[in-house]
């Protein structure tokens, strides 16, 4: 297996884990976060 093959599937792994991870912290704070998005677009 390539080192480049390889750091891919870590890359899919990581992003799967902060996907999971981040899916309950962004229930708390998705408002707030929002907010300040739209705050700053306009």
């Amino acid at each position: 297996m390539s080192y480049d093959s390889q750091n891919r599937r870590n890359q899919q792994v990581i992003i799967s884990y902060w996907r999971l991870h981040g899916f309950y912290r962004r229930r708390v704070t998705r408002l707030p976060i929002e907010a300040a998005a739209v705050r700053q677009l306009a």
